[in-house]
């Protein structure tokens, strides 16, 4: 087993598999209880006797366990054990790194995972990094790999007045990230990596938070990346939306009756059974005065990313999306099916009233028919464009004082299922990490060599293709190129100036909320 003699922790112990030096579980922060704040851990110097132990993948803060969910939309398995779980213990991240010897320290890759800020680990097997790794050793691009497990769910981000009154932070789950990433820029260097070279990425949810962390006035990162996520796609909630979803766990808990100080009482107790009974409740940040510094907006972007979400210490980002992104949003029609091209029609036709004709271009835009099946999918396509697609090259566009790589994923799902053949929410994780490279076809994973490759290069700190110029097609990279996208992006663009890009996507939110409410 590999033993690295760091500076400050001492003696730490990892394992090794396929050449790749791993050193999981480690502690970044600790909690006094799930809504705390979270404390970096006090640093302890290990001897050769008394070694840090990370040879194992370290606890997680209790919540849902959506591990099968997230494999269901990859349509493909993969072996896997349960990580154990800690109120106080479960902020860990995992280190990896090639076994080979470098003159100088390598670049650090530090990976934040999706799941709708409601569920995810760095522990799931879809989610590990050791392959990708290999990968960066196998193309002379070696990096060192770091995974971040952080609190999701109510303990990431239920918030209140009342709770913060007692002194419960909001935005736990961003919080955990930047501690994280200060805990990375302190001790990464021994380790073997650069703390003056690092790159953010994230996927989905985690996408969106590595947009936030934009706002920090410390430097953190040196360059970002974001894979199917931004923080247009997990936007802020108001105050009062806060305060509903707050008595909506509180009704659950059966806590109405109680005094507030009791109250608080039970959830500094709460136990891991009650923590997942409240994870239905939807997990969005709140604007704060530390790391939501604005609520993200189409108009906000549209004349230049303020240089408080654009800060100069961050060069160069990497954005993209999946040409079908949207059908991660599927499962918030599942049971509400029937009748859904009429009541879209309908819906459309009232909120767009006010604008000639704009729903029924809009429809026709979009294809749209009176067969349910078929206006699901289209309904999936158009929220597609306005969630993901267009706030990618938003975001290009109004990148200043570094350059903006931006691509397209287009590989379709192989694997028998509802998405096969899409280029699929998740899919492009799923070739990135390469974990499923031994039952990809050989077409889909020459892509996926080649986009973990282009990654690593961009964290290496080489342009992995042309930047992002201003003009009729915004992406310099596709990766397989086996779907056409039916020509239907570019016409979102006329649709959000004629409408506003803001409505537009509060029109998806919306029609979701009124489709699936009781």
């Amino acid at each position: 087993m590999p033993l690295v003699n760091h500076p400050s922790l001492g003696s730490v112990r990892g394992t090794l598999d396929n050449g790749v030096e791993a050193y999981l579980g480690i502690q970044y922060a600790t909690l006094s209880h799930p809504f705390a704040a979270a404390v970096p851990v006090e640093i302890h110097r290990h001897t050769a006797d008394d070694f840090l132990d990370a040879t194992s993948y370290g606890p997680t803060v209790p919540g849902p366990d959506g591990c099968d969910a997230e494999l269901a939309l990859i349509q493909h398995d993969l072996p896997r054990q349960h990580a154990q779980q800690s109120m106080t213990d479960g902020l860990t991240l995992n280190i990896l790194r090639t076994q080979k010897e470098f003159s100088s320290l390598l670049p650090v890759l530090v990976f934040l995972h999706g799941g709708g800020l409601a569920v995810g680990s760095a522990t799931w097997s879809q989610n590990r990094l050791s392959k990708l790794i290999s990968v960066s050793g196998e193309q002379d691009l070696p990096t060192v790999g770091v995974s971040v497990n952080y609190r999701v769910g109510p303990a990431g981000f239920l918030t209140s007045e009342e709770m913060r009154n007692a002194g419960f932070p909001p935005n736990n789950g961003l919080k955990d990230q930047r501690a994280a990433l200060e805990w990375v820029k302190d001790h990464i260097a021994g380790f073997g990596g650069d703390p003056d070279n690092i790159t953010l990425v994230g996927h989905s949810a985690g996408a969106a938070c590595a947009t936030y962390h934009l706002a920090s006035h410390k430097p953190l990162f040196n360059r970002i990346v974001c894979l199917s996520g931004t923080f247009l796609a997990v936007r802020t909630l108001p105050s009062p939306v806060h305060e509903a979803l707050y008595a909506q766990s509180i009704r659950i808990l059966g806590l109405e009756q109680m005094s507030t100080e009791e109250r608080i009482r039970r959830l500094q107790k709460i136990s891991s059974t009650d923590l997942a009974r409240i994870a239905v409740v939807l997990s969005r940040p709140i604007t704060d005065d530390d790391v939501c510094l604005m609520t993200p907006s189409f108009e906000g972007i549209q004349d230049g990313i303020p240089t408080s979400l654009h800060p100069l210490w961050c060069k160069d980002i990497l954005i993209g999306d999946c040409q079908f992104d949207g059908s991660i949003l599927a499962s918030a029609f599942d049971g509400h099916t029937n009748d859904i091209s009429r009541r879209f029609r309908a819906f459309l036709t009232d909120q767009l009233a006010d604008v000639p004709d704009a729903a029924s271009r809009l429809l026709a835009a979009y294809r749209f028919t009176a067969d349910d099946d078929a206006a699901l999918k289209q309904i999936l396509k158009l929220a597609n464009d306005i969630v993901f697609y267009a706030p990618t090259v938003a975001i290009a566009r109004a990148w200043q004082h570094g350059a903006a790589y931006v691509y397209r994923f287009d590989q379709g799902n192989p694997w028998e299922g509802r998405w096969q053949g899409e280029a699929s929410h998740i899919t492009d994780l799923a070739m990135l990490t390469q974990n499923f490279n031994e039952v990809l076809p050989d077409e889909h994973r020459e892509v996926a060599k080649m986009y973990a490759r282009d990654l690593l290069t961009f964290a290496s700190g080489q342009p992995p293709w042309e930047a992002f110029k201003p003009g009729p097609s915004p992406f310099s990279k596709t990766y397989g190129g086996s779907l056409s996208g039916e020509g239907r992006r570019e016409l979102i663009w006329g649709f959000m100036d004629e409408i506003g890009a803001d409505r537009l996507a509060a029109l998806i939110d919306g029609f979701i909320a009124t489709t699936t409410s009781p």
